[in-house]
């Protein structure tokens, strides 16, 4: 039995992950290797990091940080989770992990938490991994074809231009006896059945930005082209900046930024389907932003991420020192919460309660930018500790 199950074991997560493990709980991080924090090369706004660190470097440290004091990570992926019943029998094919380094006597068993999970072992032909998916079936190899040249989602899954392969092993046979808890628990299922048991869960399962597969992007994220203008707006000081974006929401952003640069190019990358308001761009105008209407195909690049342009369909090319992206249409990786009945906004974030971080359903918690917050790395580690304390509490409560 583990006392808590982390979904996501991006920057939120991993906080968490050290503040429960301080507390000596038993505690496991379900994590496909994904997320926002790994297409960030550099943050420059964290207490500490003056001269920056990549989303990468801090999740490695994280990890480390949180295995010193025993915490477990699953390389998986987490597709269903369910209130833990009575007298459910454990399904065939699968592994029961309790959690526990020593073997436990079971007398009575469907008795307690049960949480299923797969362990991902599908290879893809390109660097991003399945972060959550919806699907509880799987044949012996999926194959999902490209989405219109865009990094598109089904719950967290990232497709790019590449077709992406799935390949599973056969299920092992192998039941085990689980420990007696009360009805309390949440049952968590990853990709290629395995099963674990928790007295809580945590979610930390992220939000993925929408934006094109075009060549030299993915390179300068977090160097040279950015996505969020509080964080990094410092960083396009009355420099050259393009825009590339999508309908209003891209100008929104161009507009936002004037307060930086007046040197400002906003491409409508997605002019076809996303055109910009006679409003709006009467606002693009007034601040005499110029606006492109056309598809880019290539990102220029000088060394390391170092941004220098764009190639237009046309054959234009548009220089520039730094970029923004706004395109809208972000992925907020929330349906698991869903099916435990987690209440979710219109826009599919999580409201928790202010000093807890809790949902409204008992023993789940939420947090990092599937919440309502700022969506900023320093506020995620804040939730990470403020959530594993009233975990903890929690959790001391369940076992008196």
């Amino acid at each position: 039995m583990y006392d808590c199950i982390i979904v996501g074991g991006g920057i939120a997560g991993l906080q968490a992950a050290i503040q429960l493990g301080r507390y000596a709980h038993r505690v496991l991080v379900i994590d496909a290797g994904t997320g926002r924090s790994t297409l960030c090369r550099q943050y420059r706004n964290l207490l500490g990091w003056p001269d920056g660190i990549s989303g990468d470097e801090l999740r490695r440290l994280g990890r480390v940080h949180a295995e010193r004091f025993g915490v477990e990570f699953r390389h998986g992926v987490v597709v269903k989770v369910n209130h833990a019943e009575r007298n459910n029998s454990t399904e065939e094919n699968v592994i029961t992990n309790t959690g526990n380094t020593g073997n436990t006597d079971c007398t009575d068993e469907g008795v307690g938490f049960i949480i299923t999970a797969a362990r991902a072992t599908g290879e893809t032909e390109h660097t991003q991994r399945a972060e959550h998916t919806e699907h509880t079936e799987h044949t012996e190899e999926t194959e999902n074809t490209e989405h219109s040249g865009y990094i598109e989602h089904t719950e967290g899954i990232e497709y790019t231009e590449h077709t992406e392969h799935i390949k599973h092993t056969e299920h092992i046979e192998q039941t085990e006896c689980i420990d007696h808890m009360e009805h309390t628990g949440h049952t968590a299922d990853t990709e290629r059945h395995e099963q674990f048991h928790a007295l809580t869960v945590l979610f930390a399962t992220g939000v993925t930005d929408r934006f094109p597969t075009v060549p030299g992007l993915r390179e300068c994220l977090g160097l040279t082209v950015y996505v969020c203008p509080d964080c990094d707006g410092y960083e396009v000081r009355n420099r050259r900046t393009i825009v590339l974006g999508a309908g209003d929401t891209g100008a929104q952003m161009a507009l936002t930024l004037y307060e930086r640069t007046q040197h400002l190019i906003y491409i409508n990358h997605d002019y076809r389907s996303s055109p910009v308001s006679k409003k709006v761009a009467a606002q693009l105008q007034a601040k005499a932003i110029e606006v492109q209407h056309e598809q880019v195909v290539k990102v220029l690049t000088v060394g390391d991420g170092q941004f220098q342009g764009v190639e237009l369909a046309d054959g234009r090319v548009i220089l520039a020192e730094r970029a923004f992206i706004a395109f809208g249409g972000n992925k907020v990786h929330s349906t698991l919460l869903k099916q435990l009945g987690v209440e979710r906004f219109e826009n599919e974030h999580i409201p928790t309660e202010l000093r807890s971080k809790m949902t409204n359903v008992d023993g789940v918690w939420a947090i990092g930018d599937i919440g309502l917050h700022a969506e900023q790395v320093a506020i995620a580690i804040g939730e990470g500790s403020q959530a594993a304390i009233w975990i903890h509490k929690t959790i001391m409560t369940l076992q008196k």
